[in-house]
């Protein structure tokens, strides 16, 4: 039926322009049950109208984040092009707080990596280790992160500004590696412990950043 193969063509591209990843598509109301699940694939479930919803608020909202941060433009424009600075370990923390608070998976925030997490790797585990022992140096040891955004404003200056459809495309391993190193002491410690060893040691950590706005800059801005 050529009307029934055009609607699920339409279909189809709304789902690839939300996530390159989807594994299975659910309508709403049925169950993940008949899912097959395969042993060696990652296998997500995604119901459309979540796709969509998901869509709509990461087109119509902006990410609150802050730093030190440099503009290669006027700080007053709205044509934002680039920012080089530094982030606190606390503002990457409250960066996942947002999608996590918006429904968002923690995983939209690296579609554009070239990789994943790896988790238990050599690397990763020192990364760690850093962020226990020494946050406070974290930073000199650490290559920073890169981020890429639809539009970049600062309606209240470059301390704290506002991304549109933030993406990492380089630093996958440390921001999660920060996000996992939190989430394990909040485990770990009791309320009152956590929130001293987060106000006296892991906040007071920061990690290198550039934040890169490719459709002002130019497409040979992250080539």
């Amino acid at each position: 039926n050529p009307q029934q193969n055009s609607q699920e063509e339409r279909i189809l591209n709304i789902v690839r322009q939300i996530n390159t990843n989807v594994r299975a598509i659910y309508r709403k109301g049925e169950g993940r049950q008949n899912v097959q699940k395969y042993p060696n694939f990652r296998v997500e479930t995604h119901s459309l109208q979540d796709l969509i919803e998901r869509r709509y608020y990461l087109d119509t909202h902006h990410f609150d984040f802050s730093g030190s941060l440099h503009s290669t433009s006027n700080e007053h424009s709205d044509s934002i092009s680039s920012l080089v600075g530094f982030a606190g370990l606390q503002t990457i923390v409250e960066l996942r707080d947002q999608l996590i608070t918006a429904g968002v998976p923690e995983s939209e925030l690296f579609e554009e990596n070239v990789r994943g997490f790896l988790k238990k790797t050599s690397t990763n585990k020192a990364v760690q280790e850093t962020l226990e022992e020494n946050p406070r140096l974290f930073g000199i040891y650490n290559n920073g992160i890169v981020i890429t955004a639809e539009d970049i404003i600062a309606p209240n200056g470059l301390n704290n500004i506002k991304l549109k459809k933030p993406s990492v495309v380089n630093g996958c391993q440390t921001v999660n590696s920060i996000w996992t190193v939190f989430s394990k002491k909040g485990s770990e410690l009791a309320p009152a412990e956590f929130h001293e060893w987060c106000s006296n040691s892991f906040f007071k950590g920061f990690v290198p950043v550039k934040i890169i706005c490719p459709k002002k800059l130019g497409s040979e801005a992250i080539s």
